[in-house]
């Protein structure tokens, strides 16, 4: 986010799915990870669970806020 700095920080997270979602279940399955989410203390961003939300990254010129990425394999989530 181009408002992030060091000292506060703001986090996109893309989970690359095994299949994919009608917009009815992507909206449910959204929700429920934000649900998660949010349980564990983070704010997000229910803009992120429209279907079809385009997400663009990095969206800052470098070198004019605080930018940071990373890919990480772990562990694999089940929603109905």
């Amino acid at each position: 986010s181009s408002s992030a700095t060091p000292e506060k920080q703001k986090w996109r997270v893309l989970v690359p799915l095994s299949e994919p979602f009608d917009a009815y279940t992507w909206i449910k399955v959204q929700n429920a990870f934000f649900g998660e989410l949010e349980r564990e203390g983070l704010t997000v961003d229910y803009v992120f669970n429209r279907p079809g939300q385009l997400v663009y990254l990095p969206n800052v010129l470098p070198g004019h806020s605080f930018y940071q990425s990373r890919k990480i394999k772990g562990a694999r989530y089940a929603f109905s």
